[in-house]
């Protein structure tokens, strides 16, 4: 996936618009929709430090870092789980130790019961912690 696609995946999941994140991270909005267009394909080392601090993200998870979740721990996931991980994981910086934490998500005796719903979950648990 691209860094563009993943910086609009993050942020949309992190609930902000172009113009909040862009004031967050205090650069320019214009330049922040090129970087999600892909117009923009080189951020300096200070634009990546911003983004990265206003999203409540790693710069490893913002670059695209290979996930890095154990076949273990995927495997004893619900089948739900498994597929928002293998689906969406990477995109959102999903880490070995939110997917243990989702797996002890249950309201009301149920978990979610599909990938929509896993990611609702955990944008909101990772947007209310940050």
């Amino acid at each position: 996936m691209e860094f563009a696609q993943r910086l609009k995946g993050i942020r949309q999941s992190a609930g902000l618009s172009c113009g909040q994140l862009a004031r967050k991270a205090s650069i320019s909005e214009p330049y922040l929709r090129q970087l999600e267009n892909g117009r923009k394909k080189n951020p300096t080392g200070n634009v990546l430090k911003k983004l990265s601090a206003a999203l409540g993200v790693t710069l490893a998870d913002l670059l695209g870092s290979p996930l890095h979740i154990s076949k273990g721990a995927l495997d004893s996931a619900p089948i739900s789980l498994k597929q928002f991980a293998l689906k969406r994981g990477k995109t959102l910086g999903l880490r070995q130790e939110d997917l243990e934490m989702l797996k002890g998500v249950h309201y009301r005796g149920r978990q979610p019961s599909n990938v929509e719903d896993w990611e609702l979950v955990f944008s909101f648990i990772r947007r209310i912690l940050q």
